[in-house]
């Protein structure tokens, strides 16, 4: 099973392995995790790097050769393109698909209110929303959004060592981060990621907004795996398997 290097990456590869190995006593699994053009370049805007497949083109690459025989992707981050010669199938059953913005609490002394940001979607939703939600003393400051770019531990790094008042993350990534895997060769690294994330919480105010103003991204909470078109056989074992 393949998946970016992510410590989330990780979590949901491992996730889906061990079901499948619940269902399937005599099945073993080895994990391959790499980095893709996505986690490298942290610095483009993610809509000018659009339809590159930009954090899936190195693992797509590896399935075709050979190398791993299933990639397990958040759904959300694959392109509209076709993928030909491979299939694409949903696995395990959805996560909480809202988006979960964290402030600062000391965000009333703040001129402005900056959120943390790398979606257009969420710039354009939560402009407004923000504007009619916030306590009545916030909705005067000005809302501007910053694009920022990582994996969930760099962002809130980058939240707390920066002026910004507010971060956005979806929620399924903070809720399986904060429900670790303890598989022995990543124990110590879930654990810290787990206990960074509950500590980041707790020094935090939140909103988590409707899906009926702020509709979520298409997939967001679902898990995706891809498979050879010509490989039938993850996906017999992840169907029997009850998946």
């Amino acid at each position: 099973i393949g998946a970016r290097s992510s410590t989330l990456s990780k979590l949901q590869a491992i996730s889906v392995g061990q079901k499948l190995i619940e269902k399937n006593q005599n099945l073993k699994i080895e994990y391959f995790f790499r980095e893709t053009l996505g986690d490298k370049n942290l610095e483009a805007p993610l809509q000018s790097l659009s339809g590159q497949g930009v954090f899936t083109r190195e693992l797509e690459d590896d399935l075709q050769t050979n190398k791993i025989d299933l990639i397990v992707h958040s759904w959300k981050d694959l392109d509209l393109e076709e993928r030909p010669g491979s299939s694409i199938f949903s696995v395990l059953p959805r996560a909480d698909q809202r988006d979960l913005i964290l402030f600062k609490p000391e965000i009333k002394t703040y001129s402005e209110i900056q959120i943390l940001s790398s979606s257009p979607r969420r710039t354009y939703q939560l402009h407004s929303f923000l504007k009619d939600h916030l306590p009545l003393s916030l909705r005067s400051k000005d809302i501007n959004f910053v694009s920022v770019r990582g994996n969930i531990q760099t962002r809130l790094k980058k939240f707390f060592n920066s002026n910004s008042t507010g971060i956005v993350i979806a929620k399924a990534a903070i809720d399986r981060l904060l429900t670790p895997i303890l598989l022995k060769e990543y124990k110590e690294e879930f654990l810290h990621t787990s206990e960074f994330v509950r500590e980041s919480l707790n020094q935090c105010l939140f909103i988590i907004p409707p899906l009926s103003i702020c509709p979520n991204a298409p997939a967001q909470g679902t898990l995706a795996a891809q498979i050879r078109e010509n490989d039938k056989t993850p996906f017999k074992i992840c169907v029997d398997g009850g998946m």
